[in-house]
């Protein structure tokens, strides 16, 4: 990782905006290399001259199983610094919210919505009741629950009364909003999609919002596709970095990142 840093300060690369991690930083909440991982997401911005990190919480960077504690599946990310989920970069301007007060949204309320420049920023944990419901194994999927969806709809309406409607929205999160059909099938049917998909699907597809580029990671399948109709938004699954065909069996495409260009308009 240090020799690709060093490469990347000798070569001239596009100006980056945003870097978006979509959870798994760690796995089966390592915190080794939850730190590591995180380390490297610093370094890499700043050899990126500075652009703002947005992260979404993955299912292996919460404890959901207590196998390291019996008590607190976020606390080694709460022990992060630079302060998770949001680091903000050079070009976010003075008017908007401060790390600290998107750390404490994103905790509180599981979502978060800052701007970078005009566009709209939203990242929701999808794994925000990992660790609750052990019984019914909340873990094995995420979800986004009607109270937070009624709170992420008020707040865009308030959002967009004072702020007006953004030319472009990009919203981040772990989980998946459908299966994928390229590796689910009957004899590997998925059960983690997102519980309460196709309501955050609509809430995504209300043209009064603007559009909506949505990036999700968790298949460690890359694929891009639109999702609820003409005004649903263009879904990024991202693919893994970290992961390897060594230790994931069913990935066939390890070791990717994703350079997105957006144009407004």
């Amino acid at each position: 990782m240090t020799h690709l840093l060093n490469k990347s300060r000798n070569r001239e690369l596009p100006e980056i905006d945003l870097i978006l991690c979509p959870g798994d930083l760690s796995d089966k909440a390592d915190a080794s290399a939850l730190d590591h991982a995180w380390n490297f997401l610093i370094n890499l911005k700043a050899a990126l001259g500075n652009p703002t990190l947005v992260n979404a919480t993955g299912n292996h960077d919460l404890d959901s199983r207590f196998a390291k504690t019996d008590f607190d599946p976020k606390g080694n990310l709460f022990g992060l610094a630079p302060s998770y989920p949001v680091v903000l970069g050079k070009n976010d301007t003075i008017g908007q919210q401060k790390e600290q007060q998107i750390r404490l949204n994103y905790w509180a309320r599981n979502f978060a919505i800052f701007y970078h420049q005009e566009v709209r920023i939203v990242v929701l944990n999808s794994a925000a009741f990992h660790g609750y419901g052990v019984d019914n194994k909340e873990y094995e999927h995420g979800r986004v629950s009607k109270r937070t969806l009624d709170d992420l709809r008020a707040q865009l309406e308030e959002d967009q009364k004072n702020k007006g409607r953004p030319p472009l929205n990009i919203i981040v999160f772990h989980h998946h909003l459908e299966a994928d059909p390229d590796v689910d099938s009957q004899d590997n049917p998925d059960a983690s999609v997102m519980v309460g998909a196709p309501q955050l699907t609509e809430l995504l597809s209300k043209v009064k919002f603007g559009p909506w580029l949505a990036v999700h990671g968790h298949r460690h399948h890359p694929r891009l596709y639109q999702k609820g109709g003409n005004s649903g938004p263009i879904v990024l699954q991202a693919a893994s970095f970290g992961a390897t065909n060594q230790h994931d069996y069913q990935n066939r495409s390890p070791n990717q990142i994703h350079f997105v260009s957006l144009v407004s308009g």
